[in-house]
């Protein structure tokens, strides 16, 4: 597959939450460094996204030199192979070198103050520490780390002979010997203390360690020494709930030494440090707390400087309809969306807002200036959410955020490229900026999860299937509840509407059935309920005539349905495999394609049922299909991660898109053809360019 021209990645939407210490600001002030998935994503503030594109499995951890000139990656692969590490120039976006040496896993990176060295700790399987030449790619020394698991590795800050590390184990200061390419190991002595250590971070003369804990304490550590001095805080009232999971540490002007922890809980506290070399007074003062949602995986602290509050000027509307030649698609008023314009809210079936969150994820706003000198924290947390939290008044601000369970289905209305849904298992549908990855509007349903989701012909409605049966229709400026369907299947699997008019959609469940209803301004009817297939309906499309229908199920079928007069079944065509995606050959949907668990993209005459083509792209099930507006290319992805686009009437795969974490689950083209948009298990959303 790698014989393939790439498949150009726009942008992500997404972050990799779970890796601690997984977004940080790189030194230069200007870019942020995240992972998602195999990729790591280098994003200019309020700009374009660069990837870093080397890595077979996923990235579990990665570090940045003090300057910033590297930055280094490591991955997760199966017990018992190899798992990389890429050594990237941050200037070229290069890869400088792929280094071998830790097996399963690569738990935890860090650099040498001087960028001369690097050190890895490897995973559970392999529980080896490794002292690396940067220059050279090529390991110096190495040695077990300890009986027990060992979680993260931090160099010391300005020196290249001492690391620290910490677990499951006791946390041991490591020198190096590179003369004798040794590693000496010394046990930090915690007396009767016993903890599971999370992360550490050591202060700017290398003199003292702190150390989180999943107790949610901070022990305070004498590096020359190896001794205990302290720890904080001393109640367990005012420990870190969940754990103190990340730690930054940075001068606080005339309040001297500051710490900025994070919770497992959500909680982001900062504290000042008066005497930590005195056990007979607190170890910390707490300065201020708020909650974010999510547990805490990366803090990062830089100076705040307002910026003045820009000119007034118009705001851009973005139109999301256009006018149907159909009598019926006047239904809904026009909608439009501004990309600059008021907050929207996000609302659910039930009430108009959320409390925890009533704000749609937008640049972020102008704070008044305040008396003194601020700093800001950027934090990342496993909810996959970015904040900013300006020090000391301590407010919260969303900047980021993407889906937290298995995206299902993605969306354009027909008018516009501009602007996509995508739904998940976790209860929301998100509707997204295509230039810029901002959220525009979040729609959640408490405790349900959304199978589907499509625009009406108009854009005036966003139509969404759920997991308790009910089609549910929103409104994609508000997302106010406009109508619910209820009972309309056992779980509603697949949905789309008739293409020149709003006043029919088409659904499909995991009962086997396909239903065509019919919208009033008050009401909604059921028209006809097609039974053939006999297990889970996966995808149902309607030719652009509104003439027909066509299904595929699990039972491997697909059916081919009349829409005009008396709803009966057409065609049949059948495999012995699972169909999982469908789609129609514009303009004359003369033909449909199909996609499913036998690994074939297989091409059906859609008038005599009669198979065509059989095109075998894949080693792994195929999830989802999707043709260009031209009928010239098609695109399909599945179980192997990666998006192919091939030449239709050639069957070749002219691009391959790679960097999909875990399973694609489903595609989409741009109206104008331009972008696809792919949905990962892992809740993220790739757009990719053919521009």
């Amino acid at each position: 597959m790698s014989d393939f021209e790439p498949l150009p990645l726009e942008q992500t939407i997404g972050f990799a939450g779970t890796i601690p210490g997984g977004y940080k600001l790189h030194p230069n002030g200007q870019h942020v460094v995240y992972a998602i998935g195999c990729n790591l994503v280098i994003s200019q503030l309020g700009g374009s996204q660069e990837f870093l594109i080397g890595h077979s499995g996923h990235i579990t951890c990665f570090a940045i030199s003090k300057s910033g000139k590297y930055i280094a990656s490591g991955e997760e692969t199966r017990t018992g192979f190899p798992a990389y590490i890429i050594i990237w120039d941050f200037e070229t976006r290069t890869q400088l070198f792929k280094l071998k040496q830790h097996n399963g896993k690569v738990q935890s990176l860090s650099f040498s103050p001087s960028e001369q060295y690097m050190v890895s700790l490897g995973g559970l399987d392999d529980k080896n520490v490794v002292v690396w030449k940067v220059d050279e790619g090529k390991p110096i020394c190495g040695s077990p780390v300890a009986i027990d698991a060992a979680y993260f590795v931090e160099f010391f800050r300005n020196s290249d002979e001492s690391f620290l590390t910490g677990g499951l184990c006791q946390p041991r200061v490591w020198d190096i010997d590179y003369r004798n390419t040794k590693l000496i190991p010394n046990d930090c002595q915690l007396g009767h203390f016993r903890r599971v250590s999370l992360c550490a971070v050591i202060d700017e003369t290398d003199e003292l360690a702190y150390i989180g804990t999943t107790t949610g304490d901070i022990m305070v550590v004498h590096m020359q020494t190896y001794l205990l001095k302290h720890y904080g805080p001393s109640k367990d009232i005012n420990r870190l709930q969940g754990g103190c999971t990340s730690l930054a540490l940075f001068r606080m002007a005339a309040k001297g030494l500051a710490l900025a922890a994070g919770s497992g809980n959500g909680d982001v506290v900062v504290y000042t440090i008066p005497d930590p070399m005195n056990a007979t007074k607190p170890l910390f003062l707490n300065v201020g707390k708020v909650q974010v949602m999510g547990k805490v995986s990366s803090i990062n602290v830089r100076p705040y400087h307002p910026a003045p509050p820009p000119a007034a000027r118009a705001a851009p509307a973005r139109t999301v309809r256009r006018t149907s030649p159909s009598s019926g698609a006047g239904r809904g008023a026009p909608k439009k969306i501004s990309t600059r314009g008021p907050v929207i809210p996000m609302a659910t079936a039930q009430r108009a807002l959320i409390p925890r969150q009533t704000e749609a994820v937008r640049p972020p706003s102008i704070r008044p200036a305040a008396a003194g000198p601020q700093w800001e924290l950027v934090c990342g947390t496993e909810k996959g959410c970015i904040y900013s939290i300006i020090i000391p008044d301590m407010k919260a601000s969303l900047k980021g955020t993407c889906h937290t369970g298995p995206v299902t289905g993605v969306a354009f209305p027909l008018s516009t490229s501009e602007i996509f849904a995508s739904c998940s298992q976790s209860g929301d549908i998100r509707l997204w900026h295509m230039a810029t990855g901002n959220e525009l509007l979040r729609i959640e349903v408490p405790n349900q999860e959304c199978l589907c989701v499509c625009f009406n012909p108009s854009g005036s409605e966003i139509i969404s299937g759920w997991s308790d049966g009910k089609i549910r229709a929103f409104g994609p400026e508000t997302g106010r509840l406009l109508y619910v369907i209820n009972d309309a299947h056992k779980q509603v699997t697949c949905i789309t509407t008739y293409s020149t008019t709003n006043q029919y959609i088409v659904s499909g469940g995991s009962e086997g059935q396909v239903r065509v209803w019919k919208l009033g301004r008050e009401s909604q009817t059921l028209v006809a309920t097609l039974k053939e297939h006999r297990t889970k309906v996966n995808a149902v499309r309607v030719n652009f005539e509104d003439t027909e229908c066509v299904s595929v199920s699990d039972d491997g079928t697909c059916y081919t349905w009349s829409l005009s007069d008396r709803y009966v079944r057409l065609k049949q065509m059948m495999k012995h495999a699972n169909f999982l995606g469908v789609d129609y050959l514009p303009p004359d949907c003369c033909q449909v394609v199909v996609c499913g668990s036998d690994r074939m993209v297989s091409y059906y005459d859609s008038v005599e049922g009669k198979l065509l083509r059989e095109l075998e792209l894949s080693e792994q099930e195929i999830m989802d299909v999707a043709i260009n507006p031209t009928g010239s290319l098609l695109a399909c992805a599945g179980r192997d991660k990666m998006v192919k686009v091939v030449d239709y009437d050639e069957g070749k795969i002219v691009l391959l898109g790679q960097g999909h974490p875990e399973m694609v689950s489903c595609l989409a083209w741009s109206p104008d053809g331009y972008y696809i948009v792919s949905g990962s298990h892992d809740g993220s959303v790739f757009v990719w360019s053919l521009n």
